[in-house]
């Protein structure tokens, strides 16, 4: 990886240039940081989107939702890819991703102790890179579709977004 890599998802429903641009310009402004994840605060999804069900990682002082975007910005971060290979394919075995970052830690963070930052610190100190998280502003970054249910969600937004605008 002699140059940054932008990653997203087939399955990101809003995702939009403003977005990706906000995200890439940022995190490429940073010279110190290995790995870029982005992120929206979880209140802020749902008061955007009521009712939608969302993935929300509790940690010490705030909720966050994913939104599936990643800034590669050195060769080294290539591992943290290489550590999502292995926990995908150990999915069914999750005491074989435990034994990866720690059952000390994962219990405390299960507990709810750690900030977001204090997360990837760890994570990122037992690959050996730094990983930062990128909060943005668009909460509608954070939405993907995983399911039926989420598609109905994200076409009814969709068609309530384009009757608004139609005088």
């Amino acid at each position: 990886l002699s140059t940054p890599l932008l990653v997203t998802t087939a399955d990101h429903a809003f995702l939009r240039g403003e977005i990706v641009d906000d995200f890439c310009r940022r995190a490429a402004a940073a010279a110190d940081v290995d790995l870029w994840v982005g992120v929206v605060r979880h209140q802020s999804v749902q008061v955007l989107f009521p009712g939608l069900k969302k993935t929300a990682h509790k940690l010490r002082g705030e909720a966050w939702c994913g939104c599936n975007l990643f800034y590669f910005a050195s060769k080294d971060s290539r591992r943290a890819a290489e550590l999502w290979r292995r926990a995908e394919k150990d999915r069914k075995r999750p005491w074989r991703i435990a034994r990866t970052i720690g059952w000390r830690f994962l219990l405390s963070f299960l507990l709810g102790r750690h900030s977001l930052e204090q997360t990837l610190d760890h994570i990122g100190k037992k690959l050996g890179i730094r990983i930062r998280a990128l909060e943005l502003p668009f909460p509608e970054a954070s939405v993907d579709v995983d399911s039926v249910e989420d598609w109905k969600i994200v076409e009814q937004l969709i068609k309530n977004c384009a009757s608004a605008s139609t005088p």
